[in-house]
């Protein structure tokens, strides 16, 4: 009998408290606390991995294949898709790697999504890539059949070498000699592998920008069964300079077809911070799965990818994005001296988890923010709103503003958490006019614990971690037990702008705050 996804877990060392619990089955308040509504259709979610090609991933070098299928069982994942390379009669040269990790998969209920790499020739006819196609699907099949039920038939064809010119959405952008060869591989492929497995479903995955022509061209010619798309966070921003509104509106209206999104991710950028680029892939995350919620035809949305890949040459622009997509990092690697065992969680499936929880948004009033004017020292005047001029997550940030003019020392913010084990509160400010900010946490026992933290007034978001409650500069204590020991968990978190902290001669001030994230439990 085979395990449950928990058994899976313990018997790999990261079934602790918490992290089996597969993200749409988490605790509504949790889900709603961090960010994410709770799954309202049955959306299937996954993640991009190279198990068979790639160091991080392999198990001679990399992270065990039974840690990989744990990491994904913590993240309540259901498909985990692969690229698999295998020669003309669809074997891998991994062939018993690729078992191991399609059993595992099938132990702890995760769907295998394989990419089966082709092997087009446009220097042959029609009929041979027909033929080849045919081959080495209906072996792949043979092979490897009973671990999947979906499969891309090839991957990115467009961006084959003279493949596609312009943005792909008109015949005229295409090389059609190559075109028509890739097709019959695609038609020989689809053909072979439902020979042998008549119940699978096929398609194409595109690079998403723009081969609307190219996947009509193939859906006219082979009965695929669902449209793949590769939709990035940039292609979102751009899209009027294609024309789209919405993309999966548009993608239904052309091809009336099931869509998969099988890569998603914000590309990395080297200029700017890597906190910077995990908090957009935050954001991005939660944008990309709404807009699956909400369309009716999306299938499922698979994020790419698991692991980092620390091997690649980050001063190379380019492998410095493939470097840092991944959820998975290693702290501290060295690529003269390559170990994967000391991996951690970075903050987008700390979310997913749970482990971290957002607790200021900032993006409705339901968080209970509530401004206070520091009512014992009178004279300040000031407010609090969410603003949408300068925000790090979502589509607005909390602006807290302080005029002492008339005198008073600070204003602040403030809401009430209920009974929060926080281990590490992060979050993100800017200020051009504010060189040192204040934080208050109040523990179980009305005790508030107050300290102040320096920030550079550059204009310039910048993230601020505290995990000592009961310490730091210019620390102080009052209520409760008054003694000026930490009694978790949190019962209130104020953020504070003093009169003191201002930069020098200003007697007016503001600064933004954002994504303030809770670090509730201990994960890798």
């Amino acid at each position: 009998m085979r395990s449950t996804r928990r058994q899976f877990l313990r018997s790999t060392g990261l079934g602790i408290a918490g992290l089996a619990l597969p993200w749409q089955g988490q605790a509504a308040g949790a889900e709603e606390a961090a960010g994410f509504a709770p799954a309202a259709s049955p959306l299937l979610l996954g993640v991009n991995g190279h198990p068979y090609n790639n160091d991080a991933y392999t198990p001679a070098n990399g992270v065990p294949y039974e840690t990989q299928v744990a990491m994904l069982s913590a993240l309540g994942m259901g498909i985990y898709r692969t690229d698999i390379g295998t020669d003309a009669s669809g074997r891998a040269p991994v062939h018993n790697s690729v078992l191991r990790m399609m059993g595992l998969l099938g132990d702890a209920g995760i769907a295998c999504m394989p990419m089966l790499g082709d092997n087009c020739d446009p220097a042959l006819t029609n009929q041979q890539n027909y033929d080849r196609g045919f081959a080495k699907a209906a072996g792949f099949a043979t092979h490897y059949g009973p671990y999947f039920t979906h499969v891309n038939l090839g991957n990115e064809w467009e961006l084959n070498d003279g493949f596609k010119t312009g943005t792909g959405a008109s015949s005229g952008h295409y090389d059609l000699t190559m075109a028509e060869r890739s097709m019959h591989w695609i038609r020989g492929a689809n053909d072979g592998l439902k020979s042998v497995k008549p119940a699978a479903k096929t398609s194409i995955a595109a690079a998403g920008w723009y081969p609307v022509w190219w996947q009509g061209y193939v859906l006219e010619n082979v009965g695929l069964d669902f449209v793949d798309w590769h939709w990035y966070a940039d292609m979102e921003r751009n899209k009027s300079e294609i024309g789209v509104d919405n993309i999966f509106d548009d993608l239904w209206t052309r091809y009336g077809l099931p869509i998969w999104v099988s890569e998603t991710n914000d590309r990395p950028n080297r200029n700017r911070g890597d906190l910077e680029n995990q908090q957009l892939q935050v954001n991005w995350h939660q944008k990309i799965h709404q807009l699956c919620l909400e369309h009716p035809r999306v299938e499922a949305v698979i994020w790419y990818e698991l692991l980092t890949q620390p091997q690649r040459d980050t001063t190379v622009p380019a492998e410095y994005v493939e470097a840092n997509y991944g959820m998975v990092a290693f702290p501290g690697f060295d690529r003269a001296n390559p170990d994967y065992t000391g991996w951690s969680y970075r903050k987008l499936p700390r979310r997913l988890m749970g482990a971290d929880v957002l607790i200021g948004g900032f993006e409705g009033p339901s968080e209970g923010w509530t401004f206070a004017n520091g009512p014992e020292f009178p004279g300040a005047t000031g407010s609090f709103q969410r603003n949408d001029a300068h925000h790090m997550g979502g589509e607005l940030a909390g602006l807290l503003s302080g005029d002492f003019t008339a005198g008073g020392a600070y204003v602040q913010v403030s809401r009430t958490v209920a009974s929060l084990p926080v281990r590490t509160l992060r979050f993100w400010v800017l200020s051009s006019t504010v060189q040192r900010i204040g934080l208050r946490m109040t523990d179980s026992t009305g005790q508030t614990h107050q300290q102040t933290i320096a920030i550079a007034p550059d204009g310039v978001w910048q993230e601020v971690a505290v995990s000592d409650f009961a310490g730091g500069a210019g620390y102080v204590h009052f209520g409760g037990a008054d003694d000026g020991v930490w009694h978790g968990p949190a019962t209130r978190v104020g953020l504070v702008l003093d009169e003191g902290g201002l930069t020098a001669g200003r007697v007016t001030g503001a600064v933004r705050f954002d994504e303030v994230v809770a670090t509730v439990q201990d994960v890798p």
